[in-house]
């Protein structure tokens, strides 16, 4: 059927999300992944990232939260927190401190030192509104964290100063898809302003 997202495990496991489950791939056959919520319930929805920690947690981001494997019974489960429960999940990412970043339509969320998503405030002062609609993430090899948002522009989070910086002037405010190369540039793919490049240093 339809694939949505693929992602390779640290264990060599080819992950396959379709509209109708998730499918784990280890070259010779496939393993069907019924899912499930803490209560018990099936989980139902579609699967838009995977990602894994420095844990080796696996996480799977959905239209409607994130799942985590449970390697003990092998299957995934639904993460039951207030703030990520009905997220919409648009990105996942684990920068090199190991901390766990989940973005979506209702803004930023940070895994903290006892396993519980926070959302982190991003705002630049008190009386700007919080980010959300938050599309995707980037970690540069600078300690920023990189966010782009639904037509809201570009943020830079500092993660050693914890400074917001937003950028919304001309093309920026289209900003939709982020990727660093090897060399440090960023790069920009924009919603109809076509691609921009960064350079970091």
């Amino acid at each position: 059927g339809d694939v949505s997202c693929l992602y390779q495990d640290s264990e060599g496991f080819l992950w396959i999300a379709t509209y109708s489950g998730i499918v784990r791939y280890d070259g010779y056959c496939s393993v069907p992944y019924e899912l499930y919520s803490e209560s018990g319930n099936t989980f139902e929805g579609t699967y838009h990232v995977f990602c894994e920690d420095n844990e080796f947690n696996l996480y799977v981001g959905t239209e409607n939260g994130v799942l985590t494997l449970d390697r003990n019974q092998d299957r995934l489960i639904k993460i039951q927190q207030p703030e990520i429960q009905n997220l919409e999940v648009t990105d996942i990412i684990t920068d090199k401190s190991g901390r766990t970043w989940v973005c979506g339509d209702l803004g930023v969320f940070r895994k903290d030192q006892n396993g519980v998503f926070i959302r982190q405030e991003l705002r630049r002062d008190g009386g700007e509104e919080p980010l959300s609609d938050a599309v995707d993430m980037l970690v540069d090899p600078f300690d920023n964290l990189w966010i782009t948002s639904w037509n809201k522009g570009l943020y830079r989070y500092d993660l050693n100063t914890g400074k917001i910086f937003r950028y919304t002037v001309g093309d920026l405010s289209s900003s939709y898809v982020l990727h660093c190369d090897d060399d440090d540039n960023l790069w920009i793919g924009t919603w109809g302003k076509g691609l921009l490049k960064v350079d970091l240093e």
